[in-house]
């Protein structure tokens, strides 16, 4: 039991190791961490903001001397495999929740922590090796773009038209109707080339869900080609609005398994 609520009584030192999916999602369920996310994730955010960044000589972050220097502990892997390679849908009730948007899959919170209260940019990481240090997901989206460049700059009246068609419900009794563009994640039953891009993609390029004017925050990751841009509202009446933010045993080396 936490009985104070601090993210160091969480027993995460349990998960470091732990590479089956399954049996990370039955752990986070065990441990009712869903329940937890009102104090949880400002305490992760916290937490992550005192690490320390390693630079190359070109100014980007160093990735693998980065994680190498703050994750000393088994405690510290754990966090990392918790916040970086289970679904947020596992820990965070409703992502588009005005409280939760800077704790959904699209705030890298490593790279947030680190915005928020340093001021690094998210492109003062380099691309190669981020998938180190976000998850899975928002990681494809970013090595998308990098390989379709010719999708950057699309127009708005082009975006417009495929965010009504693929939130138009196509069957039911409810056929013809459009589904919320801030309660929705995903757009469906889009026609090829569209249902080829990344689903998350979509989101950001269309703005639904987290990624809608009135949710969004300059700390989601909105334009998957320049990572700190705050695109304008593909229309003019979605109004921007700005949510708040909450403010040793060793690992091996080899045994870190973003080697892997």
């Amino acid at each position: 039991m936490q009985k104070l609520n601090k993210l160091e009584a969480i027993p995460l030192d349990e998960i470091a190791n732990q590479t089956d999916p399954k049996l990370l999602e039955a752990w986070v369920l065990d441990q009712q961490l869903i329940s937890k996310e009102g104090w949880l994730w400002p305490q992760i955010l916290a937490h992550y903001t005192r690490w320390n960044l390693i630079l190359d000589s070109s100014g980007q972050v160093d990735i693998p001397k980065t994680l190498r220097i703050n994750i000393c502990s088994d405690w510290e892997l754990g966090l990392w495999r918790l916040v970086c390679r289970v679904s947020r849908s596992k820990l965070v009730r409703r992502q588009s929740d005005p409280q939760s948007v800077n704790w959904s899959t699209l705030a890298p919170t490593i790279l947030l922590a680190q915005k928020r209260d340093r001021g690094v940019p998210y492109q003062s990481w380099p691309l190669q090796g981020l998938d180190r240090i976000i998850s899975k997901d928002l990681y494809e989206c970013l090595l998308w773009a990098e390989k379709n460049t010719s999708w950057n700059g699309l127009g708005s009246d082009e975006l417009v038209e495929v965010r009504k068609q693929g939130l138009t419900i196509k069957t039911g009794q409810r056929s013809g109707q459009q589904r919320s563009a801030l309660a929705t994640w995903q757009l469906t039953g889009l026609d090829s080339p569209w249902r080829e891009v990344p689903k998350l993609v979509l989101t950001m390029l269309t703005q639904i869900w987290v990624c809608h004017p009135q949710l969004r925050t300059p700390y989601l990751i909105l334009d998957p080609w320049q990572w700190d841009r705050m695109p304008q509202p593909l229309l003019p009446d979605e109004i921007f609005s700005v949510v708040a933010v909450e403010g040793p045993k060793h690992v091996k080396v080899a045994d870190m398994p973003w080697d892997d």
